[in-house]
């Protein structure tokens, strides 16, 4: 009987994790391309902030090879988070100097964000810390995260009109940003965390795509599955009852 109950938990399991991935599931990749002025302000230093990506551009939404594009989006990150915590730069030839061409890397604290349209909204986005990507005078940055970083994606009253009721496993934000006028640059802190020669030089992060003539543009890609539909789960309870009524027969 034990044996009998084992392998129906093993079934069971097998129909819940095939709900979840698989046949079932389908990978739906967002993306918002050549963001026309995004960039209002990116500041680098710490309890500052970005305040914020503006575009008109078209939205696109693959849903397992079915596409749907929602016209004139722009990306909005919340007011009061996306800060930069921490910068450091790689002091790849040890002269304890940030030269142009060293890579900077970044750390984000929670940021909070929206993708919509005039129809609406299109999704709704957070995450619990993300990544800072560039270098010394450098015209692109990139920022990014995934579900490691408590990356949550919750479709907005248009998706879900066209369908999409939920999302799970959100697998990365991704933004790059281009067109940086004259390049990212860095201030190093005074008093350093690691010593000189250590191969590492902390700092902050300078203001970009402030005030420039024609701001900053760029893309964002998001990636996640779909949630079962509820007619899914259905069937998935009823294949599970099958299962048990013929454990019980045999």
């Amino acid at each position: 009987m034990t044996k009998k109950l084992t392998m129906l938990s093993m079934a069971v399991a097998g129909l819940v994790a095939a709900a979840g991935s698989g046949a079932n599931a389908a990978l739906v990749t967002m993306s918002l391309s050549d963001i026309n002025q995004p960039i209002l302000g990116l500041a680098g230093v710490a309890n500052s902030q970005v305040v914020g990506l503006n575009g008109v551009d078209t939205f696109i939404v693959n849903n397992n090879g079915v596409v749907t594009t929602y016209a004139n989006a722009h990306l909005v990150i919340s007011p009061n988070n996306w800060f930069i915590t921490s910068a450091s730069v790689n002091d790849s030839n040890n002269n304890n100097i940030a030269d142009p061409g060293e890579s900077i890397t970044g750390i984000i604290g929670n940021g909070t964000f929206t993708i919509v349209n005039p129809g609406g909204v299109l999704v709704t986005g957070a995450f619990q810390g993300a990544g800072l990507s560039s270098s010394i005078n450098s015209a692109a940055a990139t920022i990014d995260t995934s579900n490691i970083n408590g990356l949550t994606l919750v479709p907005g009253p248009q998706l879900v009109a066209n369908g999409i009721t939920g999302l799970f496993n959100p697998e990365s934000l991704g933004l790059n940003i281009d067109g940086i006028v004259p390049g990212v640059t860095f201030t190093p802190d005074a008093v350093q965390i690691l010593p000189p020669g250590s191969g590492i030089i902390t700092g902050t992060v300078n203001n970009f795509g402030v005030g420039q003539a024609v701001p900053p543009g760029g893309s964002i890609v998001l990636r996640a599955e779909l949630v079962p539909e509820p007619a899914s789960l259905g069937l998935l309870g009823t294949a599970a009852l099958g299962l048990l009524a013929r454990r019980r027969r045999a």
